[in-house]
């Protein structure tokens, strides 16, 4: 396996493989071996990567088609991926992995039909032929099979080419035969800064990484992103955050003017610069909490007048 060049130790940089037609993917799950069926295994580790502006939440794997399937056409037309920011994809399904002795169990949801999520069992598997382009013969590969109607019509043949990122192949038909519906690929569930749920926001907004900007680290534009969705261990509607709100923040002598817009409404606020944060004072009371991580990022978020009840909750990227 030749990694791509940007990649870090642990194999390919996240969304990467999402990016690449079926025949590449193809070519990269012939020339890897895959890791051990452990590392399917989903811990519920939650980790963020503040180099790289990412969020890491190991509740289950994404899962994203080739960008030349039919599916893959859907999935991009519906969460476009934007040249701006930091490459994602949201994915048109995703899977969640147990271990039970020597197969891992599957519970897999497929967005569109989420009130009917499949399960699967899922078993090493020694691949006999050479009449696939993707595999060579003796190759050690992950079966996935259903167990449950209206799936069991389907199966599944998978490698993991590094530890958060797989590539496999859906069939239509019964193991060893079957016919090529789609290739996909599996990472382990990540999203960028922007694309963060209320679980994410709070422990970031709370943490060490976070502290009140200075006067000329504020001053610029600013595009929000709403947070709104509470539970990235079930979902991930979280990639549909709206760019909802902008901050211009200019300095004028010593103090530093600011205009906050939300949707269609926009207001002049005052900066008040404490130790911990930044307040911006709106006219109609309520205020607006500023926290930076980096260059690029402030996080937000407002309280009503006369209350620490947190009402919204947006991350700020600079303008260019």
């Amino acid at each position: 396996m030749t990694p791509h060049p940007d990649s870090g130790a642990a194999g390919y940089p996240p969304d990467y493989l999402s990016t690449l037609p079926s025949r590449e993917l193809q070519r990269i799950m012939h020339e890897s071996p895959t890791l051990p069926l452990a590392v399917l295994r989903n811990q519920g580790g939650f980790s963020v990567d503040y180099d790289n502006r990412r969020v890491w939440r190991d509740c289950f794997w994404k899962g994203s088609f080739a960008k030349d399937t039919l599916l893959g056409w859907e999935e991009r037309l519906l969460t476009p991926i934007h040249d701006a920011g930091a490459q994602y994809t949201g994915g048109r399904f995703w899977k969640r992995f147990e271990l039970h002795g020597d197969e891992a169990r599957a519970y897999i949801v497929n967005y569109g039909v989420g009130l009917l999520p499949g399960r699967a069992v899922v078993r090493p598997e020694v691949f006999a032929s050479d009449t696939r382009p993707y595999l060579r013969t003796g190759d050690t590969v992950f079966l996935l099979t259903y167990l449950n109607q209206p799936y069991r019509v389907v199966h599944d043949l998978i490698k993991a080419v590094d530890p958060d990122n797989c590539i496999g192949v859906m069939h239509l038909g019964s193991y060893p035969r079957g016919r090529v519906f789609a290739t996909f690929v599996m990472s382990r569930s990540n999203h960028p800064f922007e694309k963060m749920a209320i679980p994410d926001h709070d422990a970031i907004f709370a943490s060490n990484h976070a502290r009140a900007p200075l006067p000329a680290e504020l001053e610029g534009r600013w595009r929000g992103h709403l947070v709104l969705f509470s539970h990235p261990e079930r979902a991930l509607h979280h990639q549909f955050n709206p760019p909802l709100l902008r901050l211009d923040a200019s300095r004028v002598g010593e103090t530093v003017e600011t205009r906050m817009r939300t949707g269609l409404l926009s207001s002049r606020t005052r900066a008040t610069f404490d130790a911990d944060e930044v307040i911006l004072e709106h006219r109609s009371g309520r205020r607006d909490h500023l926290r930076r991580l980096d260059d690029e990022t402030l996080l937000g978020r407002r309280t009503r007048a006369g209350s620490s009840q947190v009402t919204l909750r947006y991350v700020l990227t600079r303008m260019r």
